[in-house]
C-alpha cells in the first residue's frame, strides 16, 4: 500500500495517521525511527493511540543533541512545531509529549553520532496475529506534516503493509539490530556553548527538559528579551568575530578612558565602533549629562590604535573641553596617548583650515587634511553644520571629506549631537549627507540599507512630516508619524544612530548616579520700569522703529545683482528687510535679558542713524565733514556671544566703515551700508529717506534719555542699598535668591555655596559681574566666548584655570591623571585613588601650582551659552537662567552642567528668570512663540549670508505650524512643572525617535548580565498580560484582545541543517488596527516594553489549551498577513509616502527578494512563530 499526502481521500487510508486510525485498535508494541519529532505529533500520539501501546520505542536522530546552543537545538527539534497552525498549541502540545515520555513503557534513544535519514514505523499486536501487524516506511518524520495531519508542501511518500508481507519480519529484525547497535544511545554527551567538559546525561530526560522549557509558563518580560534577542543577537555578535576584531576589541578595553565609562556608556561605545566599521558613519545623540565626550573619545582611541588620523571638529567655545584630554595635557587619560588634529568649525576655509586650530607651529596645511591616510572625523556639536548650502559646509565636503582625485580616500565621520530635531527632516538629511561624505547615492553600495537616494528618501519622509503638522495640536502624536514611516527611512536611520535618554537607561543593570532634580523654580520678574517708561509695553512701543538707516535699498529703484551675487535674497532690499527683521527678534532677546544689555544696542542703533543723517546732511549740503564719516561700526544687532553672532556679521554689512583719516571724499561718493554700499546720490526717494530717518530718530532719542536715566539711576546705588529699593527689580529677585539658596539652614548646616548664572548676552553677563562685585559679592567669575576674569584680578581669553577654581572636584581632581605623582606623594603606583578630600591635602602639600588654584576659590560664575554645552561643573548644585533662550533646549542643557553622572551632590535646583509676570504673559507678548520661532532656525547654525528658503519663510511668519515653534512652546510648559518631563517626552521629535538602537543597549545590558540564560530561551514560547489601560502612544487605548508575535521568514524547513536562519524577522501586532498603528518595529518594541513588567495573564482557554481560544488569536495573526498583502489599503499618508511600494513590518535583517509577490510570501505556511505575547483586556 502506498501512503501519501497529496492524493485525494477515499475509502482507504491514505496517510501514515489514517493508518494508524485504521490499524491500531488494540494492545500492542509501538516501535519507531525519525530524524525529529514535534510536540504536537507526539500529543497526537499519546492522546490518540497511547493507551494502546504495552511499549514503545522510539529512535531519534542527531538534531536533539547537538552540542552547543540551545536555541539551535530546540529550533532543530521542534521545527515542525513553530508554524502559524501548530504554534499557538505548542505549549499544551508539549505538556502532552512530556506525559506520553514519561510513561515507564517508553524508551528513548538516539543515534550518535550517524545521522539518521530512516522513517520506519512497526506495530506488533499483543493477540499476535500477523494480520494485526503493520509496518510503514518511507519518507515521513514523526511530525504533524509527515503524519498527514496538516497540510504541506512537502511530497509525502511511504509504503505500508500487513504483518503478512515478508518485509514485516525483514524491518523488524533491522529495528532490533539498530537498537541494540553500539551507535544507539540512551545516554548522550551535552557540552554547554563557551566550551568546558562534556557531561552525560540520559537522552529521554533531555528531551523531558527540553519541551518543560516549551511548556513553562513565561512572564510578559521574558518574551520581550527574547524579542529583543532574536532580533539584535546576531548581528551585534557579528562584527565582533574574527582574531584581529577580538584582539581590537581586548586593547580597547585594556585603555583609561574605556575603563573608566559606565557599562551603557561602552555598550555605546562598541555599537558606534560597529556602525563606522560597517557603514563608515556613525552619529551619537545621546541625551544632556551621558557622557558623549568620553564615549567619543573612547571611538576616537580605537581608531587612532588602528593608525587612523583623527580630526576633531568642534565650536571654538568648546576647543577647552577637547584640548585638555590630548597628550601632555595630563588629563585623567594621559596614559591613552590622544593624539588628534583640532580644528574648530569657523576654521572650515581654505585660509583658517590652515592657520588655525591648532596655533602657529601647525605645520598641517590642506594637503594634509587631503591626504590618502585613513581619518576618523569627529564633529562635536554636528548640528552647527546642517545647512547644506553654506559654505562651511561645502568646504568640508568638498575639500575634505569628498576629494573628486581621490574619490575611494577611506575617511569615516562621527556626529555627536544632544539637539532636538526643531525645523523639519532637511537638516537631518544634511547630516546623514555628512555621513555620506556629501553623496546623495552615498550608501546605495550598502544592499541592506535600501536608499539609493537620500534626497528622494527624506523628500518622501518629509512630505509626511508635513501632513502631519497639519494634524491639529492638541491630538497629533508623534507616533503617528513614527509608525507611517517607510522601512528603508527607518533602516538608514536606525543603523547609523547612537541615542537615548536617561529612560532608556534607567531599567539598565548598573546603578547610575544621578542627582535629584528639585522642581524648576520659575521667577515671573518683567521688566517693568525703564527711566520714565513704567511697563514692557511701553518700552517694547517705544523701540518699535522702521530701522531706515539699516534699510536704504528701500529708496532706490531695483538693482540688477553683482555677477556671482546669491539670489536667496532676491534683491538688496529683501536682503535688508531680512536682516532687519532678525535685528529686531534679538533687540526683544535683549530687551528680555537685561536693560543694560538692551541699552546698548539701542544706543549703538541711535548712532547709526545719527550718522546716516549726518552724512546725508553733508551729501546735500555738498560738503563731506570727517565728523560725518566717524561712524558707528557697530550695529547693534547682536553681541559676539549669542549663538546668532554670524548674523550679527551679516548685520555689519548694512553700516560703513570709520574713515581712516587719510582722504576726504567728495560729497558725491558717499554711500551707506558696508558690504553692498549704496551712494547717497542713487538714492531717488531721498526725501523719503530723510522722512523715515527723523520718525526713527523721534523715537529712538526719547528712548535713549530713558536709558540714560536708568543708568544714572543704577550708579547710584551701592552695596548698602536695600534690594527692593534697586532701579534693576530683576537684579534685586536675583539676588536675593542667591542670597536665599546660601543661607545657613535652620539646623547649622552650610548649603552648597556655588552658584551657575547662565545669560544669552555677553553684554548682560558683563553687567551681572560688573553689579553683583560692586554691590559686596566675592569669589566671582565672569566667562563668555571672548574669555575670562574674575574679581581678584584675573583674566584672559583661556578661561579654563577660571573653571579649575570654581569646579576643582570635577576639573582637577575628576578630569586628570595623578597617578605619576604618586611616588611623591609616597603612595604606590597602584594604590587606590585618594578621596577628594586626601587629595586636596596631598596637592597643598606637593603641588603649589594646583595649591593656588584651590586656595583662590571662586564660588559665583557668571556666564553666557558658551559653558551651556560639553562642560562638567558639577561642583555647583545650582543653575539659575537669567534670560530664556529662544531654543528652550538650551535651558535643559545647562541644568546639563550640574545634572550629570557622578554628581556630588544629592539634589540639583534650576532658576528660570521669566521677563513677564506669568507664563501666558510670556507667550502673548508680541506674537512671543512666533518671533521666537522664527529665530530658533538659526540656533547653532552657521550664517553665510546666505539663508535656506526655509529660514526666510521662518521669519515672515509663513510656516504657522512649525514644529519647532510646538516643540518648544511644549518644553517651556513643562519647565513650569518639571524637568523629568523634558527627558521622557513622547512628543518632543529627535533622532531617537528614528533609533532601535536603545533597545540593542538594553539587550546588551542583559547579555552582560546572563547571556547563557537568553541563548536557552527555545522557540515558541508565549506569555500574555492585560493590556495597560493608559494610552498608547498614539492616543489610543492599546489594542484588546491583541498578540505581539515575532515571525521568522520563510518556515524553517524540517531538514534544514544547524546553521539555517531566517531570512527576515517581523514584529507583528495583530488586533483592532493593530497592524496598521503599529506598523514597524520600534513601535511594537515600544508596545512590549511597557508591558513587559505586568504579570503574566492570559484567558482561561489559553491557559487550558482551548483551541478555539488558540484559532482567535490566530485570527488576529491572519489580520496582520492580510494588512501586508494589501498595503494599499494601510491608510493615504502611507501609500503616499511609498508611491505604490509595499508596506511590509519592519524587519530586523534585509528584505527579501522583491521577486516574491506579496500576495505569495504574505501567507500562514510561510512563517513561524518564534515567541508571542496575548494583550487580554484591561480591567475595568
Amino acid at each position: 500500500m502506498l501512503l501519501d499526502n497529496k492524493t485525494p481521500r477515499g475509502a482507504n487510508a491514505v496517510t501514515v495517521y489514517e493508518l494508524f486510525q485504521e490499524r491500531i485498535t488494540a494492545t500492542g508494541t509501538f516501535d519507531a525511527v525519525t530524524g525529529y519529532f514535534s510536540a504536537a505529533a507526539l500529543s497526537r500520539i499519546h492522546l490518540d493511540f497511547g493507551s494502546h501501546f504495552s511499549a514503545c520505542r522510539l529512535i531519534i536522530g542527531d538534531h536533539a543533541q547537538t552540542d552547543g546552543d540551545v536555541r539551535t537545538k530546540a529550533a532543530q527539534l521542534f521545527a515542525a512545531d513553530l508554524g502559524l497552525n501548530e504554534a499557538f498549541g505548542l505549549s499544551d502540545n508539549a505538556r502532552s509529549a512530556i506525559a506520553f515520555l514519561e510513561r515507564p513503557e517508553v524508551q528513548v534513544r538516539t543515534l550518535q553520532p550517524a545521522f539518521c535519514h530512516a522513517k520506519a514505523y512497526l506495530f506488533r499486536a499483543a493477540s499476535g496475529k500477523s494480520n494485526s501487524h503493520f509496518y510503514a516506511t518511507g519518507s515521513s518524520n514523526l511530525t504533524q506534516a509527515g503524519l498527514g495531519l496538516t497540510a504541506s508542501a512537502n511530497v509525502e511518500l511511504n509504503i505500508a503493509a500487513s504483518g503478512d508481507d515478508p518485509q514485516f519480519n525483514d524491518l523488524r529484525e533491522w529495528f532490533e539490530a539498530l537498537w541494540a547497535s553500539p551507535q544507539t544511545r540512551t545516554h548522550i554527551e551535552v557540552r554547554e556553548e563557551g566550551g568546558g567538559p562534556k557531561r552525560k546525561e540520559e537522552f529521554k530526560q533531555h528531551l523531558i527538559q527540553m519541551l518543560r522549557d516549551l511548556s513553562r509558563p513565561y512572564q510578559p518580560r521574558e518574551i520581550y528579551e527574547k524579542v529583543l534577542f532574536e532580533l539584535f543577537y546576531d548581528e551585534l555578535k557579528a562584527w565582533q568575530s574574527g582574531p584581529e576584531a577580538e584582539a581590537r576589541l581586548r586593547d580597547l578595553r585594556q585603555t583609561v578612558v574605556y575603563r573608566d565609562l559606565l557599562p551603557f556608556q561602552q555598550r555605546g561605545v562598541l555599537s558606534l565602533i560597529r556602525m563606522l566599521q560597517t557603514y563608515g558613519g556613525a552619529i551619537l545623540a545621546d541625551a544632556v549629562g551621558l557622557g558623549k565626550t568620553w564615549q567619543a573619545l573612547a571611538v576616537m582611541k580605537y581608531f587612532q590604535d588602528q593608525n587612523r588620523e583623527i580630526i576633531l571638529l568642534c565650536p571654538k567655545k568648546l576647543r577647552h573641553n577637547w584640548q585638555k584630554f590630548k597628550k601632555g595635557m595630563f588629563s585623567r587619560f594621559e596614559a591613552d596617548e590622544f593624539d588628534f588634529v583640532l580644528r574648530y568649525h569657523t576654521d572650515l576655509t581654505p585660509e583658517l583650515i590652515e592657520h588655525k586650530g591648532e596655533g602657529k607651529d601647525d605645520p598641517r596645511d590642506l594637503r594634509w587634511f587631503q591626504s590618502p591616510k585613513p581619518k576618523l572625523i569627529v564633529i562635536d556639536e554636528s548640528h552647527n553644520l546642517r545647512n547644506d548650502k553654506g559654505s562651511r559646509y561645502q568646504f568640508l565636503v568638498d575639500h575634505i571629506l569628498h576629494l573628486a582625485q581621490r574619490p575611494n580616500r577611506d575617511v569615516k565621520v562621527l556626529l555627536l549631537s544632544a539637539t532636538p530635531i526643531n525645523t523639519g527632516l532637511l537638516d537631518v538629511r544634511n547630516q546623514f549627507k555628512l555621513l555620506a561624505r556629501g553623496q546623495d547615492d552615498g550608501f546605495a553600495r550598502f544592499p541592506d540599507l535600501a536608499v539609493p537616494s537620500l534626497r528622494y528618501a527624506f523628500s518622501k519622509v518629509q512630505e509626511v512630516f508635513a501632513k502631519w503638522l497639519l494634524e491639529p495640536a492638541e491630538t497629533r502624536r508623534l507616533a503617528t508619524f513614527t509608525q507611517a514611516l517607510p522601512k528603508p527611512f527607518l533602516d538608514l536611520t536606525d543603523r547609523l544612530i547612537v541615542a537615548r535618554t536617561r529612560r532608556n537607561i534607567a531599567g539598565m543593570t548598573e546603578k547610575l548616579t544621578f542627582p535629584t532634580k528639585n522642581p524648576p523654580q520659575n521667577l515671573y520678574v518683567g521688566l517693568d520700569r525703564l527711566g520714565g517708561l513704567h511697563s514692557f509695553k511701553a518700552i517694547f512701543d517705544a523701540f518699535r522703529v522702521n530701522m531706515t538707516a539699516y534699510k536704504p535699498a528701500e529708496y532706490v529703484a531695483a538693482q540688477k545683482p553683482k555677477k556671482g551675487q546669491a539670489q536667496l535674497f532676491g534683491d538688496e532690499a529683501v536682503r535688508e528687510g531680512f536682516l532687519v527683521k532678525m535685528m529686531m527678534v534679538l533687540l526683544v532677546k535683549r530687551l528680555e535679558s537685561s536693560w543694560d544689555a538692551f541699552g546698548l544696542t539701542v544706543k549703538r542703533i541711535l548712532d547709526h542713524h545719527e550718522n546716516a543723517l549726518r552724512r546725508l546732511d553733508a551729501f546735500e549740503a555738498g560738503t563731506a565733514p570727517r565728523a560725518a564719516l566717524a561712524a558707528a561700526d557697530d550695529d547693534g544687532a547682536a553681541d559676539p556671544e549669542t549663538d546668532a553672532n554670524e548674523l550679527a556679521d551679516a548685520v555689519a554689512g548694512l553700516t560703513e566703515p570709520s574713515a581712516d583719516g587719510t582722504t576726504q571724499p567728495d560729497a558725491a561718493d558717499l554711500t551707506l551700508g558696508r558690504r553692498n554700499p549704496i551712494r547717497l546720490a542713487d538714492l531717488q526717494r531721498r526725501a523719503d529717506f530723510r522722512r523715515d530717518l527723523g520718525k526713527d530718530l523721534k523715537k529712538l532719542r526719547p528712548l535713549y534719555q530713558h536709558i540714560q536715566t536708568m543708568t544714572a539711576a543704577v550708579a547710584t546705588e551701592t552695596a548698602a542699598t536695600p534690594p527692593d529699593q534697586w532701579a534693576d527689580t530683576k537684579l534685586a529677585r536675583l539676588v536675593t535668591e542667591i542670597e536665599a539658596k546660601r543661607a545657613t539652614r535652620p539646623d547649622g548646616t552650610v548649603p552648597n555655596q556655588k552658584v551657575i548664572i547662565f545669560t544669552v548676552f555677553h553684554d548682560t553677563a558683563a553687567y551681572l559681574y560688573r553689579e553683583l562685585t560692586r554691590r559686596g559679592f566675592t569669589r566671582v567669575a565672569m566667562v563668555s566666548g571672548a574669555g575670562g576674569r574674575a574679581d581678584d584680578g584675573a583674566a584672559g581669553t583661556d578661561f579654563e584655570p577660571l573653571l579649575q577654581r570654581f569646579a576643582p572636584f570635577t576639573k582637577l581632581y575628576n578630569e586628570r591623571d595623578w597617578t605619576d605623582r604618586y611616588a611623591a606623594w609616597g603612595l604606590a603606583p597602584d594604590a587606590p585613588r585618594p578621596s577628594f578630600d586626601e587629595w586636596q591635602t596631598l596637592v597643598r602639600q606637593h603641588d603649589p601650582a594646583t595649591a593656588a588654584l584651590l586656595d583662590r576659590p571662586l564660588d559665583l560664575l557668571i556666564a553666557t551659552d558658551c559653558l551651556s554645552e560639553g562642560q562638567n561643573l558639577q561642583d555647583a548644585d545650582c543653575v539659575m537662567s537669567y534670560d530664556i533662550h529662544w531654543n528652550p533646549v538650551r535651558l535643559i542643557q545647562r541644568m546639563g552642567r550640574v545634572d550629570r553622572l557622578g554628581s556630588p551632590n544629592a539634589t540639583v535646583t534650576g532658576y528660570n528668570f521669566w521677563p513677564a509676570k506669568s507664563y501666558d504673559d510670556y507667550l502673548n507678548l508680541k506674537n512671543r512663540v512666533e518671533n521666537r520661532m522664527a529665530l530658533l532656525s538659526l540656533v547653532g547654525a552657521e550664517y553665510d549670508d546666505e539663508l535656506s528658503p526655509e529660514m526666510v519663510a521662518l521669519v515672515e511668519g509663513i510656516d504657522k505650524t512649525s514644529l519647532a515653534s510646538q516643540q518648544a512652546e511644549r518644553t517651556l510648559r513643562q519647565l513650569q512643572t518639571s524637568w523629568d518631563d523634558l527627558e521622557t517626552n513622547d512628543e518632543q521629535l529627535a533622532f531617537d525617535s528614528f533609533s532601535l538602537e536603545p533597545f540593542r543597549q538594553e539587550l546588551l545590558a542583559l547579555l552582560d548580565r546572563d547571556q547563557r540564560r537568553y541563548r536557552q530561551l527555545p522557540p515558541g514560547i508565549f506569555s500574555g498580560c492585560r493590556a495597560l489601560p493608559d494610552p498608547a502612544p498614539d492616543g489610543r487605548p492599546y489594542p484588546a484582545p491583541g498578540v505581539v508575535a515575532l515571525l521568522g521568514y520563510p518556515s524553517r524547513p524540517q531538514n534544514a541543517p544547524p546553521d539555517w536562519q531566517y531570512t527576515t524577522k517581523y514584529l507583528a501586532f495583530g488586533g483592532p488596527d493593530g497592524p496598521a498603528r503599529f506598523a514597524n518595529t520600534g513601535t511594537v518594541l515600544a508596545a512590549l516594553r511597557r508591558h513587559a513588567p505586568q504579570p503574566r495573564h492570559l484567558d482561561a482557554g489559553l491557559e487550558t489549551g482551548d483551541r478555539a481560544a488558540f484559532q482567535a488569536l490566530r485570527g488576529l495573526l491572519d489580520g496582520w498577513l492580510a494588512h501586508q498583502r494589501a498595503p494599499a489599503q494601510a491608510g493615504a499618508v502611507v501609500r503616499n509616502l511609498l508611491q505604490g511600494q509595499p508596506a511590509p513590518a519592519a524587519e530586523s535583517a534585509a528584505a527579501p527578494p522583491p521577486t516574491v509577490p506579496l500576495e505569495q510570501k504574505f501567507q500562514p505556511d510561510q512563517f513561524d512563530v518564534l515567541c508571542w505575547c496575548a494583550l487580554d483586556s484591561p480591567i475595568a
